[in-house]
Parts: structure tokens; C-alpha cells; sequence
């Protein structure tokens, strides 16, 4: 919520029916994000310094930057799965969703908004890193304190305004 307020995003819902409605929000998953084709003409399409994870925080943080919504579909019916086998992705996922996270505020916000997400994200992966390293996890600690310092000082961070395809 406070993410979303100093970006400036209401966490709003419309109702369509008693089955499906639509809430503002900062980002949407990726596993099924929709554009309009005049938005990606307008911010671009997917940056592909990202590799993998947050790439969907970056384009929808470019798209409010660009005045777009950004919607997300509740539909009762709707159930999306996955399987990772967690122990072989989970470093990974700890270097790369944790640099891309801060490489997305990096590129996408002013400086004020930039540095008070930054701080939040650092206190928020302190917490993280604290509960890996009590569970005797150094690898993840140690990617995690990775994709931090990566991130913060923005290693492979493109800081375009618009990443064209």
C-alpha cells in the first residue's frame, strides 16, 4: 500500500458481475499480462537485461510512468498452477528477482521515490536474509546479499527510458 501511494496508484476495484472485477495496482504477474498495442508503441516492450524475474514490474511501472492503468482480473474460475522444484531454482530466484527488483525502481522512478523504495526493499531483504541465515541457508544468503549490492549499484541495470524491441 505504500508503494502504490507514492506512486500514486489507488488500489480501487470495480465490480463487472458477482464473478469477475478489475483492481488498479502497481504490477500485474506475468503468467498472463495483456497490453494494448498503442501502450507498448508508447513504453516499449519487455527489457531484456531483466532475464528473468520482474521484467513485469519494470514494463507495468513504465506503463504508469507513461499514464497507462494497470489492471489486474479477478475471475473466480480462473486458477493459474506452477511447479518449480524450489531447491534448484531457489538461487536463481533469490539473485535474480532481488537485482531486478531494485533495477526496476532504478529505472522507472524520480530520485525520491527511487531512494524511499530502495530503503523499504532493503529492510524488507535484511528481514530475508536474517531468517535464511538462522535456517543455516549461506547460498541464499549469499545470493540474496548479491542481487542487493548488484541491484543497488545498478550492475547489469539498463537505465533507459524506453527499451525498444
Amino acid at each position: 500500500k505504500i508503494f502504490n501511494y507514492i506512486i500514486g496508484v489507488d488500489n480501487s476495484t470495480i465490480d463487472i458481475n458477482s464473478e469477475v472485477s478489475l483492481q488498479n495496482k502497481r504490477d500485474v504477474c506475468g503468467c498472463a499480462i495483456c497490453f494494448r498495442a498503442d501502450c507498448l508503441r508508447e513504453i516499449g516492450f519487455f527489457d531484456e537485461s531483466f532475464f528473468m524475474y520482474a521484467e513485469e514490474q519494470d514494463i507495468c511501472l513504465r506503463a504508469i510512468k507513461y499514464q497507462w492503468k494497470v489492471v489486474k482480473i479477478y475471475n473466480q474460475d480462473l486458477k493459474i498452477y506452477r511447479a518449480v522444484d524450489p531447491i534448484s531454482a531457489d538461487q536463481l530466484i533469490w539473485y535474480y528477482n532481488t537485482r531486478n527488483i531494485f533495477c526496476a525502481y532504478r529505472k522507472n522512478l524520480p530520485f525520491f521515490k527511487r531512494n524511499i523504495f530502495i530503503f523499504i526493499q532493503v529492510l524488507i531483504y535484511s528481514k530475508q536474509i536474517i531468517k535464511s541465515f538462522l535456517k543455516n541457508e549461506k547460498v541464499i544468503v549469499s545470493k540474496i546479499i548479491k542481487g542487493v549490492l548488484d541491484g543497488l549499484f545498478g550492475k547489469h541495470c539498463i537505465n533507459n527510458d524506453k527499451v525498444l524491441g
